[in-house]
């Protein structure tokens, strides 16, 4: 076989695997959705420490109960574009969403997980933040490229075994008790 048509059978191979790649069923596991929806395919880079960026980053959660209207899909370079988001109590909200976030919070819609957003806000638009999603064995987990080499696994580390509890919390307490529960000092004026 010509170094071409190994090339070409190699690339086919690939491409099977990925289109026979298997979504994780509603009884995934935290560990199941990480594999699924968190991986990098790179270095997550660098930024905040996990617990600075969920406290001075994320400026309001929402639990989610449906998606009115969203694109999906990258569109060359961009991969950010609106969606419109039903709340768990019933309002509308328009935010900015990376298209990696989605196969999270699809998966977690379409299996009665709960899901929350976290909001930011740039010049007046509402970005996505982060995707926090609690799989059927009470894991937390934050869907998304590269969000479990950047989020997960150092939040799990840094908290140790309540990790989980802890993280649930986050979208119903003020800033100042976010902070208490992460261990993160008050940022001066």
């Amino acid at each position: 076989m010509s170094r071409w048509g190994r090339g070409l059978a190699a690339a086919c191979l690939v491409t099977m695997a990925a289109a026979c790649a298997v979504e994780p069923g509603a009884d995934a596991t935290a560990e199941d959705l990480r594999s699924a929806f968190g991986a990098c395919d790179g270095s997550p880079g660098e930024g905040a420490s996990p617990a600075e960026f969920l406290v001075d980053t994320v400026q309001e959660w929402f639990e989610l109960s449906a998606v009115e209207d969203a694109v999906r899909d990258p569109d060359g370079d961009r991969q950010t574009f609106p969606a419109t988001f039903e709340t768990s109590d019933g309002d509308t909200w328009v935010a900015e969403v990376h298209a990696s976030y989605w196969p999270g919070i699809d998966w977690a819609l379409a299996n009665g997980a709960p899901v929350w957003i976290g909001l930011e806000e740039h010049g007046g638009d509402d970005y996505v933040a982060t995707v926090m999603v609690q799989a059927g064995d009470g894991g937390i987990v934050f869907p998304g490229e590269c969000m479990d080499a950047s989020l997960d696994g150092p939040l799990h580390e840094l908290l140790g075994d309540g990790a989980d509890a802890v993280l649930a919390q986050l979208p119903y307490v003020d800033d100042a008790a976010a902070r208490d529960l992460l261990g993160v000092a008050e940022l001066s004026s």
